[in-house]
């Protein structure tokens, strides 16, 4: 309707890029007793994103706490931020159904992570 990308994109983008640097960069890892999840999302949209353009998702490490780690997010339309972001993601023992705290060895991979 306003001719431009909309909101819904933008978060598809964000999400997209997420999951990739968690599953990429992250000792964090799904399975019978594990789990993360997000819990926290905030968004702010800077400028416009126009169709034909070629947005560029990026994600990053901004803190690690005792059992979740907060990312910063950024779209980008060329060197042009579009929309940045923060999302928390909390380690869960599916068993317990709670946070749980990094084990030792995550901790230390996560720690390389942080700015």
């Amino acid at each position: 309707m306003n001719g431009h990308v909309n909101n819904v994109t933008f978060i598809q983008l964000l999400e997209n890029a997420r999951n990739r640097f968690v599953d990429l960069r992250t000792p964090l890892k799904r399975s019978e007793k594990m789990t993360f999840m997000l819990v926290h999302f905030e968004i702010d949209f800077v400028a416009q994103l126009f169709y034909r353009g070629a947005p560029e998702a990026a994600c990053r490490l901004l803190e690690l706490k005792r059992s979740s780690i907060t990312l910063g997010q950024a779209v980008f339309d060329g060197e042009r931020p579009t929309a940045v972001a923060r999302a928390v993601i909390v380690n869960v023992d599916r068993t317990q159904g709670r946070a749980t705290p990094f084990t030792d060895e995550a901790r230390m991979v996560l720690e390389t992570r942080l700015p």
